[in-house]
């Protein structure tokens, strides 16, 4: 308490506060494969919310697309390098994401909704300590319908500025 008090003192002393530093923006992009598609993609520097963003069309949305199911991803725009998944079999029917490092909002009772599309599965940059993205698509019955393996870079705020 002590020593709070005396830096509050200390900083009202100087007669001005130190400035915030501007805060880094990380997106994780997807590296091209098959079956791999960009559904949407930053318009301008406006779209970001959190922090600015010096370039547009970054993508924001891709959809993986197998014979058996899609997969939907959406890039957190903000600080934090994650990605929010969802997955539906060929007739439309909500399938498991199994991966290591992946957080279920259903099972957290986390509402994860960005542009009306309802994800459950997150999983963050931090956690995959720059692994790709593993997981396993899981059917209604339990059936691995496959296996997917998504690499990605990291992208920095700070490193795209000129």
């Amino acid at each position: 308490m002590c020593s709070s008090l005396l830096f509050l003192i200390l900083l009202a002393a100087e007669g001005e506060e130190s400035p915030m530093p501007e805060p880094d923006c990380l997106v994780l992009l997807l590296q091209p494969q098959a079956s791999l598609s960009r559904l949407a993609v930053s318009i301008t520097s406006g779209d970001r919310k959190q922090c600015d963003w010096p370039m547009p069309g970054v993508p924001l949305e891709y959809q993986l697309t197998r014979p058996a199911y899609t997969v939907r991803l959406k890039v957190f725009e903000n600080s934090s390098g994650g990605i929010a998944l969802v997955a539906r079999d060929a007739v439309g029917n909500p399938v498991q994401l199994r991966g290591a490092m992946f957080m279920d909002a259903v099972e957290m009772d986390i509402p994860l909704t960005f542009g009306g599309v309802d994800y459950r599965y997150w999983v963050l940059s931090n956690w995959l300590r720059s692994e790709p993205i593993e997981f396993e698509v899981v059917g209604t019955d339990g059936l691995l319908l496959g296996r997917e393996r998504l690499a990605y870079t990291e992208l920095h705020s700070r490193q795209a500025n000129p």
